[in-house]
């Protein structure tokens, strides 16, 4: 399975089969009513990134490194298991986001966005976190783009 980008015009595979494709779109163990009043926030038992999809810190590093618009959205599969590594990350990110144009601006904030999102504990936690998070969004203010501005609200929401 293929999707293909055509304002990018960049071709992703999906999946090597449908089935394939499926099974990371469902799960076996569907929840009830009763399971849904208990969570809060983000199930404890679903990692945030499963073995299979994870990125190394090398491929990662390979990633902000290229800052390439199209590949930036696979830092969504780097496994945060620290608070170490999230601080590897983010301070990539910001070197990342200071080469940004519109383009790695937008997709840079959207990894941005769905990391804190789901480490929002670990993130505001620590100082450093939190500065280089503030950081990362006086940079990406600076392109001055409205897309991106709004995932730089929902960012600061969270604080």
């Amino acid at each position: 399975m293929h999707y293909f980008d055509s304002e990018f015009e960049e071709n992703y595979k999906l999946a090597d089969s449908f089935g394939e494709f499926l099974s990371k779109l469902y799960t076996d163990n569907p929840m009830d009513d009763d399971d849904c009043q208990l969570i809060e926030g983000v199930h404890p038992d679903i990692p945030y990134v499963y073995p299979e999809d994870a990125i190394t810190k090398e491929e990662a590093e390979q990633i902000l490194t290229k800052n390439s618009a199209a590949e930036l959205h696979q830092l969504n599969y780097y496994p945060i298991e620290s608070i170490d590594d999230l601080k590897w990350l983010l301070t990539k990110m910001k070197k990342s986001a200071l080469k940004a144009d519109r383009d790695t601006g937008l997709a840079l904030a959207g990894a941005l966005e769905a990391v804190i999102s789901y480490y929002k504990n670990l993130t505001f936690e620590d100082e450093q976190t939190r500065r280089s998070v503030r950081d990362i969004l006086v940079i990406l203010e600076k392109l001055n783009d409205s897309t991106v501005d709004i995932y730089l609200s929902q960012i600061d929401d969270l604080f």
